[in-house]
């Protein structure tokens, strides 16, 4: 691969903010939401003509009081969310630790300096968990909070020398904000896709990119933030960058392409791939001996 060797001091030229979203996310989500307002529909028809549909499809028919209270809770959706996005929000604090200038500076200093680079003057709320969430990291917002979440499982018992993964996982987080995956329109808009495993697939894949795309331009030393969650903490420092990075750039063809209908999340190869051939992790001779040392 090309871009495994190319060197250059600076990330793809900013076009403001909007170079950091993948060229398709937009299409995709277009095509998301359509699917969406289909199947909402769709559900809809189904559950009013139950009872026609089951004298020609009886095994359909007899879900007919179940698709109606399906139909009901979609419906109720925007009453029903503001509250379930808080809950879950403070499920989440009730957690966590909230980081700040008296609690682990170092993380959150790495807060700070992002949030500057982009220009951020309100920054979001940060919090450090070992259970509210199961994934690396997440953010969530409601009306009244922005906040981050990050896991404690990806950084080690001396944070200092986890910095370059917390700051690529920042990055991506607070991409996952900026690029609004958390508002409330999306979620309502992307309501019914995003429950149905094989729908929701090309939709959270793209948008992956997108927060990778984030993470890479305010964490361009970050590689660790991926290569951490292939190999885990513990095997950090043994495997071989170069290697892994080969195996990176063979990754691909028909049949990983068409793991996109089966998996909950994106191949860690395929995203370093993606970034690495969009010019992002400019200096990675650096970063190697980094992690090699």
């Amino acid at each position: 691969m090309n871009s495994i060797a190319r060197q250059s001091n600076e990330v793809p030229a900013p076009m403001g903010e909007g170079f950091l979203r993948h060229p398709y996310e937009t299409k995709v989500f277009a095509v998301s939401v359509s699917l969406n307002l289909l199947g909402i529909g769709g559900a809809i028809l189904l559950a009013i003509y139950a009872g026609s549909i089951a004298e020609y499809f009886p095994t359909i028919g007899k879900y007919a009081n179940e698709m109606r209270v399906v139909i009901l809770a979609f419906l109720a959706m925007p009453i029903t969310l503001p509250f379930l996005r808080n809950t879950r929000v403070s499920r989440i604090i009730g957690n966590s630790v909230r980081l700040s200038e008296q609690q682990l500076p170092q993380i959150y200093g790495i807060l700070k300096k992002h949030c500057d680079k982009l220009g951020i003057e309100k920054l979001p709320e940060l919090y450090l968990t070992d259970r509210a969430i199961s994934e690396p990291s997440n953010a969530f917002s409601t009306f009244a909070h922005k906040c981050i979440v990050l896991s404690t499982r990806y950084i080690d018992p001396d944070p200092k020398n986890s910095l370059d993964v917390l700051s690529f996982l920042v990055g991506s987080e607070l991409g996952r904000l900026r690029l609004g995956h958390t508002g409330v329109l999306d979620e309502l808009s992307l309501g019914l896709v995003s429950k149905v495993p094989y729908l929701r697939n090309p939709i959270t894949e793209i948008r992956t990119y997108s927060r990778d795309r984030y993470a890479a331009y305010l964490a361009p030393d970050g590689l660790a933030g991926l290569l951490i969650q292939a190999a885990g903490r513990r095997q950090r420092k043994s495997i071989n960058i170069d290697d892994y990075l080969k195996q990176a750039s063979t990754y691909g063809g028909v049949w990983a392409w068409l793991v996109i209908f089966q998996k909950r999340e994106s191949e860690i190869a395929s995203r370093i791939r993606r970034l690495l051939d969009a010019g992002f992790f400019p200096n990675l001779e650096l970063v190697k001996k980094k992690e090699n040392d």
